[in-house]
């Protein structure tokens, strides 16, 4: 009968025990120094049987359970590496920290409010409800999810959903548990748990198959997907890649625009610090609390890039046409933000930077296409457009929400507004590349203006 290698090694130390026992039998005379050995030696036989036990039980286990211990694992690690930080803040800041257990769990409840806050879970405080994502610490909770599936996750349609699932249940208990918390007017049971599961489906969804995707055991990307491309024509499948490389390309042009805000708006940065007075641990913290909201700017910048503009605070508004500001809070990181002096009338011409963008998209598309016919070029632009767009949708849409009471209760830009002039600003270049430089449509139109041009001279 053939034998799995957990069992052959949990056989192997069975003999090995069984041969250091009659051995310790023969050498009862043996010195206290042999004594030691042989209890150091039994005590490695015991430890051999132990992991040979927990290989055979875990080989032995459905792929669903492996994975769902994957999951519980992904979100028990972000939330641990989102709340030790807090803890740390509040015993290297608090002097009281020694003599109460009230500010510890005070300071714990902060950093899972914050962590559920990253999973889409609205946030209720003394002063109103909070919805903004910190896409900082979303992306932190994705890197968890991937190294987890990536380390003991189980590359199979069981394993990913039994990882998902276990992801979600934890991040749902997690928020059950901190509803005793909630304030009167917060938000409600369900607004919290749905928002709980949605956001722990997107992450962990993102997260786990990409990191069960990398696994050396993994099938590969391009098997795996092979029936899905069978079943898409050529175009649209290289459309829809087109569109995420594009996505990508709109998300690095956010950054670069970062970038330069951040360069051009350092004096009034170091103007709000200064003006803060804060020590050493304090600014690290509020260092710290602001990376996890750059995305959300990066995000921003992207809607700014795209024309519509954003908004931090009800009357406000920021956009390559001009800039309507009011009083900010004292931030460091919203002294980046553009000011009217910074509008000019290049800034107007941000906007064509996407659809250059969709151009150079467009020139790799073109060749992956080969010779194809203006209306299989149309699709595969208009396919990259609209993924690009969907995708613009969603990171904008997920980077604003309410900040705060009164007026900060409108922070951010319109996902869809932001999406729709993403993808035609993108959808003008790859159009003018694909389809107004299509071989055929080039030929035909070339061959109806040789006749034309006959016919008039024969006239």
């Amino acid at each position: 009968m053939t034998q799995t290698p957990a069992r052959e090694r949990a056989d192997d130390a069975a003999v090995a025990r069984g041969a250091r026992g009659a051995r310790d039998l023969g050498t009862g005379g043996a010195d206290d120094g042999r004594g030691a050995d042989d209890g150091r030696s039994r005590a490695t036989v015991l430890v051999t049987d132990l992991r040979s036990d927990l290989a055979s039980a875990i080989e032995g286990a459905p792929r669903w359970l492996s994975g769902a211990a994957a999951g519980v694992q992904a979100a028990l690690l972000s939330l641990v590496v989102v709340v030790v930080p807090v803890l740390a803040a509040y015993v290297a800041g608090s002097a009281d920290a020694t003599g109460s257990d009230v500010g510890w769990l005070r300071a714990a409840a902060l950093g899972t409010d914050f962590w559920l806050l990253a999973h889409g879970v609205p946030l209720g405080t003394a002063t109103g409800t909070v919805t903004i994502v910190p896409l900082g610490v979303s992306a932190l909770a994705v890197f968890c999810a991937y190294a987890s599936a990536r380390r003991s996750g189980n590359p199979s349609r069981a394993g990913f959903a039994g990882a998902l699932g276990g992801y979600v249940l934890a991040v749902l208990a997690v928020a059950a548990l901190a509803l005793p918390r909630g304030l009167d007017g917060g938000p409600s049971v369900t607004r919290v748990l749905v928002g709980a599961g949605l956001g722990a489906l997107v992450i962990g969804a993102i997260g786990l198959g990409a990191g069960l995707a990398a696994r050396p055991d993994a099938p590969r990307l391009v098997a795996a997907l092979a029936p899905l491309r069978r079943r898409v024509p050529r175009g649209l499948w290289l459309g829809a890649g087109g569109g995420l490389a594009t996505f990508a390309g709109v998300v690095g042009l956010g950054g670069i625009v970062v970038v330069t805000w951040l360069l051009a708006g350092q004096a009034q940065i170091a103007e709000i610090v200064t003006s803060l007075h804060l020590d050493a641990l304090g600014g690290v913290a509020l260092a710290v609390a602001e990376l996890a909201f750059v995305p959300n700017l990066v995000a921003w910048a992207i809607s700014w890039l795209a024309g519509p503009g954003f908004a931090v605070g009800a009357g406000s508004h920021f956009a390559t046409t001009g800039v309507l500001g009011t009083t900010l809070p004292a931030i460091p990181l919203l002294g980046a933000l553009p000011s009217p002096d910074s509008v000019t009338p290049t800034a107007a011409w941000w906007p064509v930077s996407i659809v250059v963008l969709g151009a150079a998209v467009g020139l790799v598309l073109r060749r992956r296409l080969g010779d194809v016919g203006p209306a299989a070029a149309l699709g595969c632009a208009l396919a990259a457009s609209v993924v690009t767009g969907l995708g613009v949708m969603l990171l904008v849409g997920a980077a604003g929400g309410a900040a705060g009471p009164g007026r900060m209760a409108h922070v951010g830009a319109s996902g869809f507004v932001a999406g729709v002039a993403v993808a035609v600003a993108a959808a003008l270049g790859l159009v003018l590349v694909l389809v107004g430089g299509n071989a055929r449509l080039v030929a035909r139109v070339k061959a109806l203006v040789g006749t034309g041009v006959a016919r008039v001279r024969a006239r």
